[in-house]
């Protein structure tokens, strides 16, 4: 891939959105409080990282494409597979934020016959205008979103 602009990471098994914080510990001031399988996950994406220097640094808006193993994941959602991965990709300052300012889109995909993730991260130059949008949906169905 000689002019491919994207960077591709290996990152952890995932762990589920639904087991990163312990929400029965909300506390005054305490916030969140970070469970010790997500923290765990935190210190094994770091050394994961690690490996893999030098670490690419993009600056402007990007989309991510989350290659995620289907070896040990069980019965995970694929929609809960995100989150963790691209805050370690923030953590390590490899996209700015994951805001919608940087971050475009995310898209999590099932591979089989692999553990872990492997993140591809592309640089976007455009997004979808308003009046694409306009033109894909039926009619009928403009007034429900425009």
């Amino acid at each position: 891939m000689q002019n491919d602009p994207s960077a591709y990471l290996a990152l952890p098994p995932p762990i589920s959105t639904n087991a990163l914080f312990n929400n029965r510990s909300y506390g005054k001031g305490r916030g969140r409080i970070i469970t010790p399988e997500y923290r765990l996950w935190k210190s094994n994406a770091a050394q994961y990282l690690s490996v893999q220097v030098p670490l690419p640094v993009f600056m402007g808006r990007v989309e991510i494409v989350l290659y995620v193993g289907e070896k040990g994941a069980a019965n995970l959602d694929i929609d809960n597979t995100s989150k963790a991965a691209i805050d370690a990709l923030v953590t390590a300052k490899i996209i700015p934020n994951d805001s919608r300012k940087w971050l475009r889109s995310a898209a999590p995909e099932w591979v089989r016959g692999f553990t872990g993730i492997i993140a591809q991260i592309t640089p976007v130059s455009g997004n979808v205008d308003r009046s694409d949008l306009v033109n894909w949906l039926p009619k009928a169905a403009r007034g429900l979103v425009f």
